[in-house]
């Protein structure tokens, strides 16, 4: 029996989709070159845009997914969840690791992304945020690790496998730090947010919100792959799985 060849045939929808992504490298190198204003209409009279709202604030509970299943299925061991237990890992660190991209890409000076690094603002909410998100973001590629090197470097696996624990101990610390930080970024900003919703408790709420966001992400995101491959074994068995349907 001989091994299937792996193929990549350009359909219409992937010529779409690469047009798109090409197009969106051009807004970011746009972007580097003359700046967030220019880009955003934003100025300093209104730093804060409908963007930063989405891929921060949106985008982070979203991505909350791999820590509360870690929590559900690690910690309080419900074991009948673990089969998507990688799977909302691995979505949680590409959810994650766009939201350091558009963090990156939401810094004025962007050529100055290095310096919370080196400057400690203890007083600031987004400091605490930066430093969060980007040391969960490496726990996560850590504990990627665990998965990856179950084929490549196998010689490291035993190694990741031991850190394990560890590594989702503190992955589960870091994200409940940030997602609640970010709610208290509106304790600070008041006049952004309608008074109806301004509560003294809203990092709270941000941090609860991030409990059920994220889960419930992860069960579309499986859900939605499990309908497609039903479909299309049901079409298989009928013999006519449709072209329109295989350009996908």
């Amino acid at each position: 029996m001989t091994a299937q060849g792996w193929s990549f045939k350009m359909t219409p929808i992937r010529k779409l989709l690469i047009l798109l992504a090409a197009l969106c490298v051009g807004v970011v190198i746009f972007r580097l070159v003359t700046g967030l204003g220019v880009v955003t209409n934003l100025n300093d009279d209104w730093p804060w845009g409908l963007w930063i709202g989405f891929d921060v604030l949106t985008g982070v509970a979203l991505a909350g997914g791999g820590y509360f299943t870690a929590i559900i299925v690690h910690v309080l061991h419900k074991d009948k969840y673990l089969s998507i237990a990688r799977a909302a890992m691995l979505t949680s660190l590409l959810g994650y690791l766009l939201v350091m991209a558009g963090l990156f890409l939401d810094i004025g000076q962007w050529f100055n992304f290095w310096r919370p690094f080196v400057s400690w603002g203890h007083t600031s909410v987004l400091f605490e945020v930066f430093w969060c998100v980007s040391c969960y973001t490496t726990i996560q590629v850590l504990e990627f690790g665990e998965i990856l090197t179950e084929r490549v470097g196998v010689k490291w696996h035993n190694a990741f496998k031991t850190a394990m624990p560890f590594l989702l101990i503190i992955g589960i610390i870091f994200p409940t730090l940030h997602q609640s930080s970010l709610g208290g970024l509106y304790l600070v900003a008041v006049d952004k947010l309608y008074p109806l919703w301004w509560s003294t408790l809203i990092p709270y709420f941000f941090l609860i919100s991030s409990f059920f966001v994220g889960p419930a992400m992860i069960c579309v995101e499986s859900t939605c792959p499990a309908m497609l491959s039903t479909t299309r074994y049901l079409w298989m068995s009928c013999g006519a799985w449709p072209e329109s349907a295989a350009a996908l």
